[in-house]
Formats: structure tokens, C-alpha cells, sequence
């Protein structure tokens, strides 16, 4: 049964404050009026969040008196809605729906809707909303704090996580992660990213924004968090894209937000591979338009937002077909997405403008004056910190969009011979089963390191040895992409 509701609103109108159950919501420490920031700290230090009291469209929007952005600012809740509440059954419902047959998921959640200060990659303000979940009941005693990172649900507002119907198609591997997490009694915070459901348009797979993303929204959610609820440890947990994401909160984390003690990252599936061939694409304005082809585009779209300006964001593509192909993006989320593209840019020439397909050609050639394009490419994959928390990467050997073998020879394998805090899981599991097959270890592992122990064991026995092997320099038809039909996308629909 449809429920016809945002997922988010949980079967209760987030315009009527006090919604929730019988009990009444989770109380949260009020501090300024709704949409206003303070920007000191309450009397027991924790930093004051506004009464939480607006609604899920104000929660979306810019206040128009933010104070000017500065470092201080990062992880300044803006606005927040009243927590309401979603049951252990419809916990369980949900994730048998995505294909959930582990244990039964006992606890439910109380979910509340925030938005949140986080700079862009160029440093300029941006407003990222989030979900915070915390256990009901409450539990005994303190726990940790996950941060998930949710894998491509597409480009345009109503594409992001915390907007989406409850049983939208485009959000089945985001409840794969989330679902056993929640019902199991984890305290989780989901960030929307930056400019996906909020002003501007979200930076696709740019590592410097995913990172300070993730890492400002546990920032929020200790704000938030009802007093007590949170031990002061924090897990990193993502699929696919947000995969990516938490990889590159690691890579930051000790200098951006040092007070985080960040005890593990779990990445599942990350596209996190060398992604310059993409340039090639400069070089064959005849080849149809497919998944690899719609990744690049999401790419490209994001990088010139982040790193140029929200305003030239679909400058990137053809301009005969920009307004439709722009409306296709701000309308259809991944599932169906790339189809959608193709129908409006059938190649890759009436995709990508001519300026953006000059830039991909010097970049393959190397004949740029400047390269901006070639360093965005180089910038995919941010190095990990050497210091920094563990990582664990999670493969599969049936995942055609984040593939083992380059994933393993281009990242896992130098990590592990350059002596960095680097450790492997392999399954025999497609890209989309990969943001659920490994989630009973990563709710094991939370438990174990939480509590002092070691990580549990998991199976690297299919890990590619990568000793003699090459790497193909082009961009082959399913390089990096599922071809078998599939719904999400780390790297495309």
C-alpha cells in the first residue's frame, strides 16, 4: 500500500508541531527562535539550536538573515522540525520491501528533519538538509553516533533522501543501509548533501564537499541529539556515492573537525577508482548516451556548481538541449534517470556542450594551458589520512558500477602496501545488494569498537592481487556501471 506522504513525515504532517506518539516527541534543548542563529553556546557548552518548530518547507529553505559564513558557522543548525515517530513494524515493513531476511528489527525511531550550515567546495555558505534518528525507546545508557552516507538518488530537490515517498524505487539501497541500522537501535544522522533538497545544485562526487558535509552533520547532530543519548563516538558508514562521501570525511577529518573521535569508516561499494579516462569522452561525440555517459554529465554538472557557481551549474551541457535536459534532471530521479537523458541527448555530442567537450579533449591529450577539468578528475578520490580512523572497504565481484578489480588495483592494494590503516571485505554480491549484504558485520563492528574490541572478521579471499595486472586507459561501454538493468547508481542510473 502507497502511503502518499514524504518518507520523512513518517505518517504525520511535520506542519503540526508535537506530532509523534502517544508519549510526545523526544524533548530537544530549545535555544533561538525558529529560522534564527545563535551563535554562542548554551550553559552546559553544547551549541544552541533554534526551537523546533518549523516546518519541512521553511526546514529547506535560506533564511535571508544568516549571519556572513565562517569556519565557526559549520555544523549551525538553521532550522529543524518536531521529531516523529516511525514503529519497529514499519521499520522491519520497510526493510523486507528492499530485500531485508536477517533478524527481526525490534526498536523504532524518532525521526526529525534539520537543516544545517556547510561550506561548499569553494568555500562559499551553503545549507545542507539532514534526518537525525534516535532509538524509541531510548536506550540504557550512551551510544554511539553513525553518519551514513546515502548512495545517488539523482540531482534534483525532490530526488533528496529526506523529500522521497517512503517506498520510492530511487530509495532502495538508501533503506538497505538505513533500515537495519535503525531497527537494530542506532542513533543515525543522514545528511541530504548540500544544494539536494536545499538552495543550489549538489556537487556530485566532489570529495572536498561530501567530506565536510559528513563531517559537519555529525557536527549538527550532537547539537541536536537529546542530552545524554550520545557517547561521543563516531562511525561513517556509506554505499556507492556515499561511499565516496565518507572516504573523504576520513581524509579530512583530524584537521576539519578534530573533535570528532571518528573510530571507523565502513564503505560499501564507493566508486572509488581512477575516473580521468572520463576525458575521453571529449574524443567521441558519436557514442550513444548511456549510464557512463549520465555519470559524467551528473559530474560535470556538479563540479562547475561547487567549484564555479550555482548559476553556470547546466552551462556544461549542449545548449540546444540544456533547458530539457535540465528539466529532466530537477524532475526524475535515478531510477529511469539515464534513460531519460538519453531520450532527450541521444550521443554524447548533444549532451555536453561544445566548450565542455573542447575541455575533455585537451585534458586526454594533456595539451591544456590550464587544466581545470584534468585536476577535478585527479581530485576524485581524496588521499586517506595515514593517522586517520580505520577503513574498511567493502567489494563485490558481480558490481559492474563500482568494480572490484579497479577499486582494489587503483586504491585498496596501494593503500595496503603504503602501510595505511586499510582492510578489505569481499562478497560475491551485484553493486545494489552491496548496500545490504555487508550490514549485519557493519552493525557487529559498531558494537565491537564501540566497546574497545576488535573489528569482526570478514572474507578478503576474492580481493584481485593486482601484482602484474594493467589497467585499460579508455572508457570502456560498462566502465564502472552496472549493465544488468539495475536501479541505484554510485556512478549513474
Amino acid at each position: 500500500m502507497a502511503h502518499g506522504r514524504l518518507w520523512v513525515v513518517l505518517g504525520c504532517a511535520l506542519a503540526l508541531a508535537g506530532c509523534g506518539d502517544d508519549d510526545g516527541p523526544i524533548e530537544v534543548d530549545a535555544g533561538t527562535d525558529a529560522g534564527e542563529v545563535d551563535a554562542g553556546e548554551s550553559d552546559a557548552g553544547r551549541p544552541l539550536v533554534p526551537d523546533c518548530d518549523a516546518t519541512s518547507a521553511e526546514v529547506y529553505e535560506t533564511p535571508s538573515d544568516l549571519p556572513a559564513y565562517t569556519e565557526d558557522e559549520a555544523g549551525r543548525i538553521v532550522r529543524c522540525a518536531a521529531p516523529t515517530s516511525l514503529t519497529a513494524a514499519r521499520i522491519q515493513e520497510l526493510a523486507v520491501l528492499r530485500d531485508y531476511d536477517g533478524e527481526t528489527l525490534t526498536s523504532g525511531t524518532q525521526a526529525q528533519l534539520f537543516s544545517f550550515r556547510t561550506p561548499r567546495a569553494n568555500g562559499a555558505a551553503g545549507l545542507s538538509s539532514a534526518l537525525l534518528f534516535v532509538p524509541d525507546p531510548a536506550p540504557a545508557g550512551p551510544i554511539p553516533l553513525v553518519v551514513v552516507g546515502h548512495p545517488t538518488t539523482g540531482l534534483g530537490d525532490d530526488c533528496a533522501p529526506s523529500r522521497m515517498m517512503e517506498e520510492d524505487s530511487s530509495l532502495t539501497d538508501t533503506h538497505r543501509v538505513l533500515m537495519p541500522l535503525l531497527g537494530s537501535g542506532h542513533a543515525v544522522v543522514m545528511p541530504d548533501y548540500v544544494g539536494l533538497g536545499t538552495d543550489g545544485t549538489v556537487g556530485f562526487l566532489n570529495a572536498r564537499e561530501a567530506g565536510t558535509t559528513i563531517l559537519d552533520a555529525a557536527r549538527a547532530a550532537f547539537a541536536l541529539a537529546p542530552e545524554g543519548l550520545l557517547d561521543g563516538q563516531v562511525f561513517l558508514v556509506g554505499h556507492s556515492q556515499g561511499g565516496n562521501a565518507v572516504l573523504s570525511a576520513q581524509a579530512i577529518a583530524r584537521t576539519y573537525a578534530a573533535e570528532l573521535d571518528v573510530k571507523g569508516v565502513a564503505t560499501l561499494a564507493p566508486p572509488w577508482f581512477n575516473v580521468r579516462p572520463l576525458s575521453d569522452l571529449g574524443l567521441a561525440p558519436t557514442r550513444p548516451t548511456g549510464a557512463i555517459e549520465n555519470f559524467a554529465a551528473m559530474w560535470a554538472i556538479g563540479q562547475q556548481a561547487t567549484t564555479v557557481s550555482d548559476a553556470s551549474a547546466f552551462d556544461v551541457l549542449a545548449a540546444g538541449q540544456r533547458d530539457a535536459l535540465r528539466a529532466v534532471y530537477d524532475s526524475q530521479c535515478i531510477d529511469g534517470l539515464a534513460e531519460a537523458v538519453a531520450e532527450v541527448a541521444p550521443t554524447v555530442g548533444e549532451l555536453f556542450s561544445d566548450t565542455t567537450l573542447r575541455s575533455f579533449r585537451c585534458t586526454s591529450f594533456g595539451t591544456c594551458p590550464t587544466d581545470p577539468w584534468g585536476a577535478l578528475l585527479d581530485a576524485f578520490r581524496a588521499d586517506p589520512d595515514p593517522d586517520g580512523a580505520p577503513i574498511w572497504f567493502h567489494l563485490g565481484t558481480l558490481d559492474n558500477r563500482s568494480p572490484m578489480e579497479p577499486i582494489a588495483c587503483d586504491s585498496v592494494r596501494p593503500y595496503m602496501a603504503e602501510g595505511l590503516p586499510v582492510e578489505a571485505c569481499t562478497y560475491e554480491q551485484t553493486h545494489n545488494l552491496m548496500a545490504l549484504e555487508p550490514m549485519a558485520w557493519v552493525r557487529e563492528w559498531i558494537a565491537a569498537l564501540a566497546d574497545g574490541g576488535e573489528a569482526p572478521s570478514c572474507d578478503a579471499s576474492l580481493l584481485p592481487s593486482c601484482g602484474m595486472e594493467t589497467m585499460d586507459g579508455g572508457v570502456a561501454s560498462d566502465a564502472g556501471m552496472d549493465t544488468d538493468g539495475g536501479m541505484d547508481a554510485g556512478v549513474g542510473g
